[in-house]
């Protein structure tokens, strides 16, 4: 199972059921949220406060900025 954690706007990617930590996002923002696409797991939405949108179809490997208004 693939284990995403997100604190003071840096997204972590567990591959190992969170023995071990990757950051594959980082940011300034200090809020935010993580959805992962129940039918396309791969496919993970993450918010930023005041920073938008992003959506990442690769497990977080890239991120496409979607919306700067949520």
């Amino acid at each position: 199972a693939i284990w995403y954690l997100l604190g003071r706007g840096n997204l972590y990617k567990s591959i190992d059921t969170g023995s071990t930590w990757n950051l594959i996002y980082g940011s300034e923002a200090y809020t935010g949220n993580i959805f992962v696409d129940a039918s396309q797991p791969s496919t993970v939405y993450l918010t930023l406060n005041n920073l938008g949108l992003y959506k990442s179809t690769d497990e977080g490997a890239t991120w496409q900025f979607m919306n700067t208004t949520i």
